[in-house]
């Protein structure tokens, strides 16, 4: 049963004592200024269809349960129990949350069995809700910015290991299932005096049995980037505006390739982008077609491959998606489409390449004929390459990679670096609040101006017990 928070206890401490517990509070407190700049009343509006509003016992208001984990990240307080454990002594966390001082503080698991209920797609929705409140208050721009980094999964790795079967042993007895590969065995425990054979079930994330997953959380995925040691880990995608803001986001296995969730993020993006910024992983030639029919402007670096390619068909250039021109003029049609690589195959006529006066040049060894294999999107790649020989495209590349480090620093900072739950669901929910968290503390640090100046740690940081 839904229930409304009890907002005039901000103005009482106890029934005979005439000071409230507004007073406590400071003018310029960070809980003042979030609680006068956002409207969590409103926000917390999709997460109450989670509950049903006449049947079972009256529930926690979603809106205090939105505000008090808002305040776990602001403060950094990566624990719910310890969470629970500060609203019950400060002051100003109960104001925030329309407690008075008679109040008992809900249980740490209530917070929990929230984040269960709500699920991904209510915290989805109080995200989209908060940009469109900061699109009308004209703090959003048409410019975006993507990027993706790996968050650790909550799980220790040091009991996983290979499997220690030859591969074909391990590919004859392993069971493939959701993508995984299964091995099923009978393990001998001890129970008091007696010795128990049990079923024992190990997952691995390769056919060959060499990267175990944990069984807490079989949706961590290995993955290495870089010189860093290989880890289980998630992939959080972020779309950014040019003010720091996040316009999307989303959490997914860490294997997943950094370009496929942007079209979904882009949808969900509160105001029409004008322009898109990306790094080379972002290269693939599906999203710059879907970013051109979306009207949409991409500057995305090209492939050093795709540069290599291009160099060894110097002098070739493409007349119409069906035509390749070679250096003396002939026409090299397609004849083959190769599905998987996204190809085709160009091909000169053999009379052409036999009498032409640079097959000398042209022609490799033992062939008798130029043959040219091109990706169906090379119209967008050789627009690409146009583009971004221009001064704009290096203004926004530097512009990309200053916003995009601020906003994944900031979201470490708020604890993001490592994932508190288990499971891509619950690891997806937490993506969601942290980001409406950066953004609430992003849009009151730009509110303020420059006499409060923006939010330093020191400021708002709660100092430990």
């Amino acid at each position: 049963m839904l229930v409304e928070p009890e907002r005039q206890k901000r103005h009482r401490l106890f029934e005979y004592v005439a000071k409230p517990l507004d007073s406590f509070v400071e003018p310029g407190h960070v809980l003042r200024r979030i609680d006068e700049a956002i409207d969590f009343r409103k926000l917390a509006v999709p997460l109450q269809a989670a509950y049903d509003p006449d049947q079972g016992r009256p529930a926690v208001p979603p809106e205090v349960l939105l505000r008090a984990l808002t305040l776990g990240y602001v403060y950094r307080i990566h624990s719910f129990r310890r969470l629970c454990t500060v609203i019950r002594e400060n002051l100003a966390f109960r104001w925030f949350l329309f407690m008075g001082l008679e109040d008992e503080v809900f249980d740490h698991s209530t917070l929990s069995v929230f984040l269960s209920r709500v699920g991904p797609e209510g915290f989805r929705a109080l995200l989209v809700g908060l940009s469109h409140e900061l699109s009308k208050a004209g703090l959003l721009s048409s410019e975006a910015f993507a990027d993706s980094s790996l968050v650790a999964a909550a799980v220790s790795t040091a009991s996983l290991h290979p499997s220690g079967r030859p591969v074909e042993e391990f590919a004859a007895k392993a069971t493939e299932e959701n993508g995984l590969w299964r091995i099923t065995q009978v393990v001998k425990t001890v129970r008091g005096r007696r010795r128990v054979l049990r079923l024992a079930r190990r997952y691995y994330q390769d056919p060959k049995g060499k990267l175990e997953l944990h069984p807490r959380d079989l949706d961590a995925r290995w993955r290495k980037v870089g010189k860093s040691p290989v880890r289980l880990t998630y992939k959080q995608h972020v779309i950014a505006d040019s003010n720091g803001f996040i316009l999307a986001q989303d959490v997914t296995h860490s294997t997943t390739g950094d370009a496929d969730p942007v079209p979904k993020l882009l949808a969900e993006a509160p105001v029409p982008m004008r322009l898109f910024t990306a790094d080379t992983g972002y290269t693939s030639g599906a999203l710059r077609r879907h970013l051109e029919r979306q009207g949409v402007e991409a500057h995305i670096p090209l492939h050093t491959r795709h540069l290599q390619h291009r160099k060894s068909r110097q002098g070739f250039y493409l007349r119409n998606p069906e035509a390749l021109i070679c250096p003396a003029g002939k026409v090299l049609r397609r004849v083959t489409y190769y599905e998987k690589d996204e190809t085709w195959t160009h091909a000169a006529a053999t009379r052409d390449c036999q009498q032409c006066c640079r097959k000398d040049l042209c022609l490799p060894p033992l062939k008798k004929r130029r043959v040219i294999q091109l990706s169906k999107y090379e119209p967008e790649f050789l627009r690409a390459e146009s583009r971004n020989r221009t001064r704009r495209h290096r203004r926004l590349r530097k512009r990309r990679q200053a916003v995009v480090e601020g906003v994944f620093a900031h979201l470490k900072d708020l604890g993001f670096r490592r994932a508190r739950r288990f499971g891509l669901p619950a690891v997806r929910c937490e993506g969601y609040l942290v980001a409406f968290a950066h953004n609430v503390l992003k849009a009151i640090g730009r509110r303020i101006g420059p006499a409060g100046a923006s939010l330093t740690r020191s400021s708002y940081s709660l100092q430990p017990a």
